[in-house]
């Protein structure tokens, strides 16, 4: 259905008959919800906002585990340890090594 939908708005590729059906109940799902954003706007305005109030404690929540997680790491490191010379090198780092010369 998701692919559908983003197909008839991108305009990416050809709908088939098949996908008609589908066509018709996303865009009238979505018309019955943009009439009654006009007629209601706190019927809409308050889910999202439940919505959005709900993803930025997710993400929050996420990222100060993240931070700790980076400040533990970061004290338990333990010493770098020599490449052998067989061992490949990553361009990041080769970057880091000619940069410093």
């Amino acid at each position: 259905m998701g692919n559908t939908v983003a197909a008839a708005v991108a305009n990416t590729r050809v709908l088939e008959s098949v996908e008609a059906n589908i066509a018709l109940i996303a865009g009238g799902t979505l018309a019955a919800i943009a009439a009654l954003a006009f007629t209601y706007p706190q019927v809409t305005a308050y889910p999202i906002g439940i919505l959005a109030a709900w993803l930025a404690a997710a993400i929050l929540y996420r990222a100060m585990r993240l931070y700790r997680n980076r400040r533990k790491l970061a004290h338990a490191r333990p010493a770098r340890r020599l490449r052998s010379a067989d061992e490949p090198v990553s361009t990041a780092e080769q970057d880091r090594s000619t940069a410093s010369k």
